[in-house]
């Protein structure tokens, strides 16, 4: 499943914690993952998902972990199941909620599933 695969590649590369829901007790900064859309295009599975990056202090921390979010997707490729990674949008402000500060990145992939 893409959004495990993606998961467990973030918690490696980041010391910054990357959930499904929103956590109970949040931290400072942490990252939603979510599925938007998927299907399969000649056998080869694809996916599309939302991180949403969130920084409680400010909006200068928000931008910055989604900086980082960015570069991490971008080099999932070097996963075996992951043959194609790239930054579908972004949203163009920052959003201030009742979570901090929020940025949203959407990445399209293309990948493979084991079975």
């Amino acid at each position: 499943m893409l959004e495990e695969i993606i998961k467990k590649y973030l918690d490696e590369k980041l010391d910054i914690p990357v959930h499904f829901v929103k956590p109970k007790d949040k931290p400072e900064q942490y990252v939603i993952l979510h599925r938007i859309d998927g299907g399969e295009i000649d056998h080869i599975s694809a996916g599309t998902l939302s991180a949403v990056c969130i920084s409680k202090s400010s909006l200068n921390d928000a931008l910055t972990l989604s900086h980082k979010v960015k570069v991490a997707l971008n080099q999932s490729i070097e996963l075996h199941q992951i043959s194609s990674a790239k930054l579908g949008g972004e949203s163009g402000s920052v959003v201030a909620s009742e979570r901090g500060y929020e940025y949203e990145l959407i990445f399209n992939f293309y990948y493979y599933e084991e079975e």
